[in-house]
C-alpha cells in the first residue's frame, strides 16, 4: 500500500465536481483503494460548497445535498438560515428560486462545519430566542 492522491469526482446535483486533494491508501500491485466513510464526507463537503461559491444560480438538488453533507433535518438548515422551514422545502422541491445569498450562507455553514464541526450542534443546543413579537 502506498498512501497517493486520487483524482475523485463528486456528482452535486446535475454538476460535477472534481478533487485530487485526498490522500488515500492504495494498492500499489493493482491500484485499487477504498474511501473511509469519514474521507467520502469530507469529498461531498468540499464539493458542494465549490458548487455554491463558484454557481450564480443553483437548483434545489444542490441544497439538499449539501444539506444532508451538513447532517442537517430541513428544519434545522431552516433555523441556521432563519427562514422556514417550509421555505426550505420549496428549495428543495425546486418551487422556489434559491437565492444567491441563501447559497453563500449555506457554503458558509459548510466551512464553519469544516473549521470546526461540533459548531452546528452547539448552534441547535443553543435557546431559541424569542421575537419581538413575543
Amino acid at each position: 500500500m502506498a498512501r497517493k492522491s486520487v483524482n475523485q469526482t463528486v456528482a452535486v446535483g446535475d454538476r460535477k465536481v472534481q478533487d485530487g486533494s485526498a490522500m488515500i491508501d492504495v494498492c500499489s500491485k493493482c491500484g485499487e483503494y477504498e474511501l473511509s466513510q469519514k474521507q467520502l464526507e469530507v469529498l461531498e463537503r468540499r464539493a458542494v460548497a465549490v458548487v455554491l461559491n463558484d454557481a450564480q444560480h443553483v437548483g434545489g438538488s444542490v441544497l439538499r445535498f449539501a444539506r444532508k453533507a451538513l447532517g442537517l433535518k430541513q428544519s434545522e438548515l431552516a433555523r441556521a438560515l432563519d427562514i422556514d422551514e417550509a421555505t426550505v422545502s420549496r428549495f428543495e422541491n425546486g418551487k422556489s428560486q434559491i437565492s444567491r445569498e441563501t447559497q453563500l450562507a449555506v457554503a458558509h455553514l459548510l466551512a464553519l462545519s469544516e473549521q470546526d464541526p461540533g459548531a452546528l450542534r452547539r448552534l441547535f443546543e443553543a435557546p431559541v430566542p424569542l421575537s419581538a413579537n413575543g
